[in-house]
């Protein structure tokens, strides 16, 4: 090696190296050598390229590491933290797109509400935790119901949810909103301010067969029949399209 090589002493950081190395000034080449050292000592030899290959991989972890992070950011910009579900804001995101897909491919979309029956009752008599845990729990079941990339389920407030599932039939949404609801109430999870003593449902199903339905149009009929399930005795599905026949339910 050139007797006028760089000498680096050992502990200098890569980046502070690089910038002696590699900056516009440089009269160093790739092929060049440095000498490193510990005070006296000689601990060994490198190469201009090696200093370039180490800020090259830096800088690839960094951006690594910085995609990763603002992926974890959008993640929590869409998804509620109490249950893990998609959050209000990602919902209005969703449907809008959604209904906008199915119309140009002549599908349709479901929008199932659902609705945690004298949920204010349950957080009444065994507290708050109690009811984050009930939230938890239904959460879960609803998203365990989900088989298809295209189904979602939100929680858009309080003990409200919704599930998004598109190419279905009337039948088939409501078979689906059946299901969740059977599957809450076979949770048996304690609510004693419901006249069942347990955590149960009510559901309401709206269906977009291909029309060109606004988000608001079909998230309203979807709430109208909520609001007659639970007006109706509570722990049912009720569906806000006529042509469809009411799944059987529990009263």
């Amino acid at each position: 090696m050139d007797k006028a090589a760089l000498v680096v002493e050992a502990n200098t950081p890569i980046l502070e190296l690089a910038d002696k190395l590699l900056n516009s000034s440089s009269k160093y080449r790739l092929s060049d050598g440095f000498v490193i050292t510990q005070g006296q000592q000689l601990l060994g030899t490198g190469l201009t390229y090696d200093v370039l290959a180490s800020v090259l991989a830096i800088e690839r972890l960094q951006t690594e590491e910085l995609a990763r992070t603002n992926e974890r950011l959008q993640e929590l910009t869409i998804t509620d933290p109490l249950t893990g579900l998609y959050n209000r804001r990602h919902f209005n995101e969703v449907v809008d797109a959604e209904l906008k897909r199915a119309h140009r491919g002549r599908a349709s979309v479901g929008l199932i509400m659902l609705d945690i029956d004298h949920f204010k009752k349950l957080n009444d008599t065994l507290g708050h935790q109690a009811g984050d845990e009930a939230l938890q729990k239904v959460a879960a079941v609803f998203k365990s119901c989900l088989r298809r990339p295209s189904d979602y389920c939100f929680r858009i407030g309080g003990e409200e949810f919704c599930v998004l599932t598109t190419g279905n039939s009337c039948e088939s949404a409501a078979a689906m909103a059946e299901t969740l609801r059977g599957r809450v109430e076979g949770l048996g999870l304690s609510n004693p301010g419901h006249p069942q003593r347990i955590v149960t449902v009510s559901v309401g199903v709206a269906i977009s067969n291909g029309a060109r339905d606004l988000a608001a149009e079909i998230y309203a009929r979807a709430d109208t029949a909520l609001y007659k399930a639970k007006s109706t005795g509570r722990n049912k599905v009720v569906l806000s399209d006529i042509d469809c026949l009411e799944p059987d339910h529990h009263a």
